[in-house]
């Protein structure tokens, strides 16, 4: 069935999921693609080919499925890890052993048959095996299940890259979020790993923090104790529609995690992917991969369960030979060629115009009918027992 008229819900909060949900909507519209607001569904019943939802808005999702469950496909893109259970239930909280199990095992089975109904994608691969736990998808084809996140294509010449041919003495620039949870500690270590390999090699000249975050503080004070070899500059923040140009023009080589990296990736900068880690007790030996050396779409796996593909990490000492013995260009080819697979115009089409999208069919309407029942469960049992997760957060 072709998509000729679409509705997202949002989450309602800032950040990076709404972001992505309407950067897709514009992108529709601009190809021809009639996009229904979510307010229009309170008076009216519009027509709609495709519902678009995150997981945080699985709770809302019954009552437009069954007023729409002969006409029109639904789609859940799950974004992080274990977020289709998150959006469920508290998977930290502390339950009896008998209701733990029975609202897993109802994640679990709506789970499995959102995906074989395709009705549940994910953005990376990693994020798709923690959140199934190991299970594997019944049949489902891979590249039918993950549809990573997409970024946009520059506004430069899409080929270009960076010229400069430079193996050391290189501007290095972070970008992202400086938080204590897994983002700080890996950064510290990335600082004093450039400041040993400068005693040997002049690698690094220069070192530029851009982002914010209840991190910030710390790495500061870190910095200063340290007396590294080299400066290490702030920049808060940078105009999102003026940060290709800018660490083209700015910096050498990108460190950073996430869809970070896609930034510096996707504007022609050799770009190194740092893993996340919660504490200088639990790092990793191999922290550091190119981001082209990336499997799954995977941008950085969190140290939890060993789901995922084996990824090509390495200690910092082979990043430095493959900067040394290759330079800057060939990275910057490598990093740019990688990013395009998640451009927007290969990702969205994809996800849109060349998925089989289907009318919710009899199955698919039970198992949001199920979903519905675990709500109404969740929240019956927290107003009467206050067993669940208190989270206020509301759309």
């Amino acid at each position: 069935m072709p998509v000729n008229s679409i509705c997202f819900l949002y989450q309602c909060e800032y950040g990076g999921t709404d972001s992505l949900l309407k950067r897709a909507e514009g992108w529709l519209f601009e190809n021809g693609v009639n996009v229904i607001d979510e307010s229009q569904l309170v008076d009216s019943k519009p027509h709609v080919d495709l519902f678009v939802l995150p997981t945080s808005r699985l709770k809302d999702s019954y009552k437009i499925v069954k007023c729409y469950k002969d006409d029109s496909g639904f789609l859940i893109w799950s974004m992080g890890h274990g977020a289709f259970k998150a959006s469920i239930y508290n998977t930290n909280g502390k339950y009896s052993f008998f209701l733990g199990f029975l609202i897993s095992k109802f994640a679990e089975k709506c789970q499995k048959a959102l995906i074989e109904t395709r009705s549940l994608v994910y953005t990376d691969y990693t994020g798709m095996l923690y959140d199934l736990n190991g299970r594997i998808t019944n049949g489902v084809p891979i590249d039918e299940i993950i549809y990573p996140i997409a970024v946009p294509v520059p506004a430069y010449e899409e080929k270009k890259v960076k010229a400069d041919d430079k193996s050391c003495g290189l501007r290095a620039v972070w970008l992202g979020r400086v938080s204590t949870d897994f983002k700080v500690h890996p950064l510290m270590c990335l600082l004093e790993d450039i400041n040993s390999t400068n005693a040997d090699v002049s690698l690094i000249n220069s070192f530029t923090v851009i982002g914010s975050g209840d991190g910030l503080e710390l790495l500061k004070s870190y910095i200063k104790e340290s007396h590294f070899s080299f400066p290490v500059f702030f920049v808060e923040s940078v105009d999102y529609s003026q940060l290709s140009d800018f660490l083209r023009k700015s910096y050498d080589v990108m460190f950073a995690m996430g869809t970070s990296a896609l930034d510096g990736a996707r504007s022609g900068l050799p770009t190194i992917i740092v893993k996340p880690f919660s504490s200088l007790s639990s790092k990793p030996v191999k922290r550091y991969r190119w981001i082209y050396k990336s499997y799954g779409f995977s941008l950085g796996e969190l140290p939890i369960k060993n789901y995922g593909l084996p990824q090509n990490d390495v200690q910092f000492g082979r990043i430095v030979q493959d900067l040394t013995e290759k330079g800057c260009h060939f990275h910057s080819v490598e990093s740019k060629l990688y990013s395009e697979s998640f451009h927007e115009d290969v990702v969205f089409h994809k996800l849109f115009f060349e998925r089989n999208v289907k009318p919710i069919s009899y199955k698919g309407l039970k198992v949001f009918c199920l979903l519905n029942l675990v709500f109404r469960f969740k929240f019956a049992i927290k107003r009467c027992f206050g067993y669940l997760d208190n989270s206020k957060k509301k759309c």
